[in-house]
């Protein structure tokens, strides 16, 4: 946060004397931030499961409520001969 007040960060007065110490905090910094963004992933992942597993349900239980087996037209229908008949 100060970094985005101020400009500078913390540890910009700290020096690091050893490349060793320069790897391990780089190392350290970019775990977190794959930790972070993967507990992200994973949260947003399982509410996008549990919302298709509940449509699934929803569309079972419709299933059972109105059978239908086919959507759409079938042709030579009473509904088409209804439609037919009214117009000519």
């Amino acid at each position: 946060m100060s970094v985005a007040t101020s400009g500078k960060a913390l540890l910009v007065a700290k020096k690091f004397d050893c490349w060793l110490e320069r790897n391990f905090w780089a190392a350290a910094w970019l775990m977190c931030g794959v930790a972070v963004l993967s507990y992200i992933t994973a949260s947003v992942y399982k509410r996008m499961a549990i919302a298709f597993l509940e449509l699934i349900q929803i569309k079972k239980q419709l299933k059972v409520i109105f059978p239908v087996k086919t959507m759409g037209f079938s042709l030579e229908s009473t509904a088409e001969d209804y439609v037919r008949g009214s117009r000519g």
